[in-house]
C-alpha cells in the first residue's frame, strides 16, 4: 500500500488491484475506501484515485487533471490550452482538460474540472507530438506548432484567439518547416493567413524570413475572412484578408509603434 500510495501520486483501480496482489474489484475497492475515510486517497474520476501528500487537508486537495486523465487513457495526446498550460506559456488559467485519445469521445465533469476527450484526427502523427515530464510522468502532447495551427482551427479549445495569441508569444521557437507541414495537412486558406498574420506581429523572435511569409501570404483567404466570428468587433488587416479582433489590432498597433 505504501509503495502504490509513494510511486503512483494518480493511479486506477486496476493499477491499485494489482499493487494489493489482485485481490478482486471489490475487495480493492474496500481498502481504497478504508483509505479514503484515512484521508489517504480521494476519488478523482470514477475508477481514478490520488494519493493525498502528507500534511494535505484531503477536502481541500485537488490531484492534478492532466495525471488524472493520463491515468484514465493512458494513450491520450494533451491538445488545446492543456497543450498550451503543458508548454509553459498559457495566459491564464482554465478548468477544463482537452486530449485526443483512439477510444471513443467522452467529457467527464466533476466539481473542480471538465476532462474532454476528442477521437485522434488523421493529421496527429508522431512528429508533431512531445513529451513533457509532469511530476515524474511524461506525458504526450502536441508540439508548440501543432498547438497553433489547431488553435486558430478550433479557438474555443483554447479559450479564445485572444488568450491563443498571447500565450503562444511564449514559445521560445516554432519549427517553421514543420509548421508548413502541418498547414499542409488541413489545407485551409484562414489558416495560412492566419499563421502569417501571428507570425508577421513579431517575426525576429522565431526568426521567420520574408520568403517564408510570402508562402503563407500566396495563400491567404480571397475574400476577407474573421479570424474569430464572435469578438465584439473586427478591424480589416488587408495584408491577410483577415478580419482581425479589435483588441488584437491595437495590441498590434502598439507593438510596431514601439
Amino acid at each position: 500500500m505504501e509503495e502504490l500510495l509513494h510511486q503512483q501520486p494518480v493511479f486506477t483501480l486496476e493499477t491499485a488491484d494489482r499493487y494489493f496482489g489482485y485481490p478482486g474489484e471489490r475487495a480493492t475497492i474496500k481498502r481504497l475506501q478504508r483509505l479514503q475515510a484515512k484521508g489517504r486517497v480521494v476519488r478523482a474520476l470514477r475508477g481514478v484515485y490520488a494519493s493525498v501528500p502528507p500534511g494535505t487537508e484531503p477536502n481541500t486537495f485537488r490531484p492534478d487533471p492532466f495525471l488524472v486523465l493520463q491515468a484514465l487513457r493512458p494513450d491520450c495526446v494533451f491538445n488545446g490550452h492543456s497543450a498550451l498550460d503543458l508548454h509553459g506559456v498559457s495566459n491564464q488559467a482554465w478548468n477544463r482538460v482537452t486530449a485526443y485519445s483512439e477510444a471513443k469521445a467522452v467529457t467527464y465533469r466533476t466539481q473542480h474540472a471538465t476532462f474532454t476527450l476528442i477521437k485522434s484526427p488523421r493529421w496527429l502523427t508522431p512528429d508533431a507530438l512531445s513529451k513533457v515530464d509532469r511530476k515524474g510522468v511524461f506525458l504526450r502532447v502536441t508540439r508548440p506548432e501543432l498547438a497553433l495551427v489547431e488553435g486558430f482551427r478550433y479557438p474555443g479549445r483554447v479559450g479564445g484567439i485572444e488568450e491563443l495569441v498571447k500565450s503562444a508569444g511564449g514559445f521560445r521557437r516554432l519549427d517553421l518547416s514543420l509548421l508548413m507541414d502541418l498547414l499542409d495537412r488541413f489545407q485551409m486558406r484562414k489558416l495560412y493567413a492566419a499563421v502569417g498574420w501571428f507570425l508577421s506581429r513579431e517575426p525576429g523572435r522565431w526568426h521567420v524570413t520574408d520568403d517564408f511569409l510570402e508562402q503563407l501570404r500566396v495563400r491567404r483567404p480571397v475574400s476577407p475572412s474573421y479570424l474569430e466570428r464572435w469578438s465584439s468587433g473586427s478591424v480589416m488587416d488587408s495584408e491577410w484578408n483577415l478580419m482581425i479582433p479589435r483588441e488584437l489590432s491595437r495590441q498590434q498597433e502598439s507593438n510596431v509603434d514601439i
